[in-house]
């Protein structure tokens, strides 16, 4: 397709009211997608690899997500977790368990990746009894104040935003190619015994609620986990009693080869954090855990007013 003359400008009508604190990797005016083609006002076509931020992972406009979202807007809008049961809702979760290991079965339904994880650590802190949350030099975890706390990957994230959520501690992630030349074990081996030091001294093991980590690393480097790591993470906590958090934000929904990227290592973590590809766009997000645990966090400890939203 070709530029048209009389193409709306949405920049400049934005430069009136809309906030200049959002950044953006293009300053184009998009009018609509189809597949995996996003279309600009002026009607010039735009391969987009990235599904929109890593949401859209049935493309755009998909015939069948499109359907159900016309179908669902005449007949229910607004969620009724609080006040009630919908039929979306309870077949979503039992679908979306069906998919997890066990003892995986109980779901929480949230709007955004760093809602899930924010959710995640109050849920840690209150069944454990503990504060201490140990995340990963690089991860990227989210932009609320919980999550940007457990973010390491670019300082801009966290600059003038101290003091952040206190007793978080950071430990390092394997860099298998950056200091190893591409030996998983001893890259493994390394972190691990770093993080065995850690729980001997500045974050003791009986202080730590959980561990978050991504399987895979995104904004860190799209770094893999070795599975000797993520193997000797879980043992790390089940010694200890620590959770073992999952951040499948961006790697579950089948992005790694397997529904969920936590499966390559042969592990079952505590909690799986869950959004972006699950809704293919729209503001969905899950916290996964076993049914006990979601039992100990206790009814309204948390809540959320449009999670779940049918």
């Amino acid at each position: 397709m070709t530029d048209s003359p009389d193409s709306l400008d949405l920049a400049a009508l934005a430069d009136g009211h809309l906030t200049p604190v959002l950044g953006r990797y293009f300053e184009r005016s998009w009018s609509h997608g189809i597949g995996h083609r996003l279309y600009d006002t002026a009607g010039k076509a735009y391969l987009d690899f990235a599904n929109g931020i890593a949401v859209t992972a049935l493309g755009h406009a998909h015939p069948a997500v499109s359907a159900a979202i016309h179908a669902q807007v005449d007949r229910l809008i607004g969620p009724t977790g609080a006040i009630g049961y919908s039929e979306p809702v309870v077949r979503l979760v039992d679908r979306l368990a069906a998919t997890l290991p066990d003892p995986i079965d109980s779901i929480f339904l949230l709007n955004s990746g760093s809602e899930a994880i924010d959710g995640a650590m109050k849920l840690a802190r209150r069944v454990t009894g503990r504060p201490a949350i140990i995340a990963f030099a690089g991860a990227f975890h989210g932009r609320t104040y919980g999550a940007t706390s457990m973010t390491s990957s670019s300082p801009n994230y966290r600059r003038g935003y101290d003091p952040m959520v206190p007793s978080i501690y950071f430990a390092p992630f394997p860099q298998v190619w950056r200091d190893f030349d591409g030996d998983e074990a001893r890259a493994s081996d390394a972190a691990l015994e770093h993080l065995r030091s850690m729980l001997t001294s500045i974050a003791p093991a009986s202080s730590v609620a959980a561990i978050f980590v991504e399987p895979v690393q995104g904004e860190g480097g799209y770094l893999p986990g070795p599975v000797r790591f993520l193997r000797g993470l879980r043992e790390i906590c089940d010694e200890h009693g620590i959770l073992l958090v999952a951040d499948e934000v961006q790697t579950g929904y089948g992005r790694t080869g397997r529904m969920w990227a936590f499966e390559h290592a042969g592990i079952v973590p505590d909690v799986v954090c869950i959004a972006k590809a699950i809704a293919n766009g729209l503001p969905l997000s899950a916290i996964a855990t076993s049914r006990a645990l979601q039992e100990r966090w206790g009814r309204g400890a948390h809540g959320s007013t449009y999670g779940g939203n049918p």
